[in-house]
């Protein structure tokens, strides 16, 4: 039996920032806060990034699998159950947080 794909323990992360300067609606909100923060950094001579507070999503976590050479394989699932996200990791397009996956020949994904 020789295997195609091998996955073992893959997980992807990613890490949500949330920033206190993306809520703004208008143009002119968005201006106001530049300058304002601009010249307080220039007063105070700091010019580190504003305080963020973040999260961290797994996409996927912990996904194993094997399969075989010339076998066709669909992947179904509810939505945001990370199917693209397992595809991107299998096409190289990303590259996954935790755990190996092992690929001999082509593979092709369709979306």
């Amino acid at each position: 039996m020789e295997f195609a794909i091998i996955s073992e323990n893959v997980g992807k992360r990613y890490r949500i920032s949330h920033r206190p300067s993306d809520r703004y609606r208008t143009l002119t909100e968005k201006v106001n806060y530049l300058t304002s923060t601009f010249f307080t950094r220039v007063r105070k001579n700091s010019w580190r990034p504003t305080k963020e507070s973040h999260e961290d999503f797994w996409a996927l976590r912990d996904v194993s699998f094997q399969i075989e050479r010339g076998q066709v394989v669909g992947i179904i699932g509810k939505n945001g159950a990370g199917k693209s996200t397992l595809l991107k990791i299998l096409c190289r397009i990303t590259e996954p947080t935790t755990g190996i996956e092992r690929i001999s020949g082509r593979l092709n994904s369709l979306l």
